[in-house]
């Protein structure tokens, strides 16, 4: 699976609260993949750009992958917690994902 994200947090100069983003990939039967990076990929600034990110749809040693699916994928879920409070904005584009 491929992105390109921004994700301006100018309100919490801190960053994000964890590593993110957190991808989950569900079925209409409601199995799910859930894929956690294993380092940071979101910028602080938007001034950084954006960033491509690549998830391997069987894991890695970058992204970890739990749970199982079956079946076709019907949905994707993209989440992110930021330190403090606040608003925040975070961009997606570019979304593809390929594979069996």
């Amino acid at each position: 699976m491929h992105s390109y994200d921004q994700a301006p947090n100018v309100a919490n100069p801190e960053g994000w609260q964890g590593n993110f983003p957190v991808v989950v990939l569900r079925t209409q039967s409601g199995q799910a993949l859930r894929f956690e990076p294993q380092t940071q990929f979101l910028p602080k600034s938007a001034m950084a750009g954006w960033a491509l990110v690549t998830i391997p749809l069987t894991g890695d040693g970058t992204w970890r992958r739990t749970g199982t699916a079956s079946d076709a994928m019907s949905s994707i879920e993209i989440h992110v917690d930021t330190l403090g409070y606040g608003p925040f904005d975070l961009w997606v584009t570019g979304i593809q994902v390929s594979g069996s």
